[in-house]
């Protein structure tokens, strides 16, 4: 018979702590705004931030938290107050382009020259330009 020492190591949970100004997307996710910024916690470490008017980087870790399943639209909809479907076409877009889609200078005056909406033939003339 052989006397082999047997540890049993229990999991350690992590507690979400979570304060009272904090708006919970669900239990594993939280929000809160500070000093100007919104931060996301998952438990109680933040894992992202963004200043309360950059849209973008909102779209950003929306589309970034869906696609790593830590949310669901439904619950960020429920959350933020947005319509699910305004949701959808970010992700859409996420999924599509990339990370960057929603970084992307937009060109009001000149759509036909945004990234989106071009091909090779539609850079000739801006080519052009470059060489004068």
């Amino acid at each position: 018979m052989s006397h082999f020492l047997e540890v049993r190591i229990m999991p350690q949970a992590t507690l979400p702590l979570y304060t009272d100004d904090m708006t919970l997307i669900n239990i594993h996710v939280g929000v809160q705004k500070r000093d100007g910024k919104v931060y996301y916690f998952t438990g109680c470490l933040p894992f992202y931030h963004h200043r309360e008017d950059d849209r973008d980087s909102f779209k950003h870790i929306v589309c970034q938290m869906l696609s790593n399943g830590k949310v669901t639209r439904s619950e960020i909809a429920r959350a933020f107050k947005i319509p699910p479907r305004s949701i959808s076409r970010w992700k859409e877009a996420f999924t599509k382009e990339g990370e960057g889609c929603f970084f992307v200078k937009k060109n009001i005056a000149c759509p036909h020259l945004h990234p989106r909406n071009s091909s090779k033939n539609n850079h000739s003339s801006f080519r052009r330009l470059r060489k004068v």
